[in-house]
């Protein structure tokens, strides 16, 4: 397999000195979450839900994440100790990333929105940028999905998307749409403030933001201890005063993964990851319903590096759309054992009322979302309607445990 494009950014990938990579999938790892309250037994809307997380002091690397491709890549080098081909599926996917590195169109394009200035980005056309030159092309074999309040095509190379229902969840539960859909993963899109829009902003933010080499977070998270993970900086903002967006982009990353291991019992091993994404920023999120483990990514990717592409943080993306034609673990590992090891992050115990929903009753799309004739006036009611009796339950269940006290 010749590919020049892929070996010139990424030599490191054949080349029998495997550190380099090592090296860049160490410097964002995952922090393992416990959730310490949510509202995911109400009828509530993505947009509107919430969980409090605690990170954890330990964390888990990308390395350790993607141990399994990783392990993979290296031994499909000429010369390799136990040399392996990729089989055809993964063949397709390395030739994706050789022409997503060859095509010049995907820079010109997000250059585009990266010129202009903040006020003029439309969310709806970052959403159509980045599912045509980033998500998108690192899965040929997929249906990339965007929903119906897309742009209809790329506004800088008139590429068309896909519109169509993407609502996923349960009524009865967490619910509401996906910006972008890959696979098996979910895109949120939000927009990257660039620093000097706020005048009150400190000289240190302005200047981290500044900095095309820097990488700022849009997650918040950090260490319980207040301590980086890995030497290569800290997660950066501090759980309970998180970010309305990872509150949504957890909530759509823990229902997404039960609706795909329902439909797939292979993936049980894996970590199911979803994205929150910017125009200048990536992060990835993941959870394994079968193990109830939560992690997300404290630190965000750069995509734009200089006056590039930061094609790091493109191998991560990849990697993660990808991740279920790899092995979950390293050959002789079992992995279900060592995830056995891992403390649950306690979400089921925030659900025990409706947990059979979660596992079961979860989908894509949701039922309801079929019918896109009725009212807007009639949606809001309804789900009003559930609002309602959901605290008139809260309500009554709180008056009786009042009452046991006395």
């Amino acid at each position: 397999m010749k590919m020049d494009a892929l070996l010139s950014t990424y030599p490191f990938l054949w080349r029998d000195e495997a550190f380099p990579l090592c090296h860049i999938l160490s410097r964002r790892p995952f922090a393992m979450l416990d959730v310490e309250n949510c509202n995911a037994s109400g009828p509530w809307t993505f947009s509107n839900a919430t969980i409090n997380v605690k990170p954890r002091i330990e964390a888990m690397s990308e390395m350790f994440m993607f141990r399994g491709a990783v392990q993979t890549i290296l031994q499909s080098r000429p010369g390799a100790q136990h040399h392996t081909e990729f089989n055809a599926e993964q063949k397709i996917a390395v030739q994706a990333l050789d022409e997503f590195v060859k095509e010049e169109k995907h820079l010109k394009c997000l250059t585009d929105i990266w010129g202009k200035p903040i006020e003029e980005r439309k969310e709806s056309e970052i959403q159509a940028v980045l599912a045509v030159h980033v998500f998108g092309p690192l899965c040929p074999s997929a249906d990339v999905r965007v929903d119906r309040r897309c742009n209809d095509c790329c506004p800088g190379c008139n590429t068309p998307v896909h519109k169509t229902d993407t609502s996923f969840g349960h009524n009865d539960g967490w619910h509401g749409y996906a910006d972008i859909v890959v696979r098996h993963s979910q895109i949120k899109i939000t927009q990257h403030e660039d620093a000097g829009a706020s005048g009150d902003q400190p000289p240190a933010k302005r200047a981290r933001s500044d900095s095309d080499e820097s990488v700022s977070s849009i997650t918040e998270v950090k260490s319980s201890s207040g301590e980086p993970y890995m030497p290569y900086g800290p997660l950066k903002l501090q759980a309970g005063s998180q970010s309305k967006d990872l509150s949504q982009i957890l909530a759509q990353t823990i229902v997404n993964a039960f609706i795909q291991y329902k439909k797939n019992s292979s993936l049980k091993n894996y970590f199911i990851p979803c994205f929150l994404a910017s125009e200048k920023f990536v992060t990835i999120h993941m959870y394994n319903p079968d193990h109830d483990l939560l992690v997300t990514q404290g630190e965000a990717m750069t995509l734009r590096k200089a006056n590039s592409i930061d094609y790091d943080t493109i191998l991560t993306i990849w990697l993660a759309l990808n991740f279920d034609i790899f092995p979950a673990g390293v050959k002789g590992e079992h992995v279900g054992d060592l995830l056995d090891t891992q403390a649950k992050s306690g979400f089921f115990d925030q659900i025990k009322s409706c947990l059979n929903l979660y596992k079961q009753k979860l989908d894509f799309p949701t039922v309801e979302s079929e019918n896109d004739e009725l009212p807007k006036s009639w949606l809001i009611e309804k789900t009003l309607q559930k609002s309602r009796k959901y605290w008139e339950k809260e309500f009554l269940l709180k008056k009786d445990a009042d009452q046991d006290c006395k």
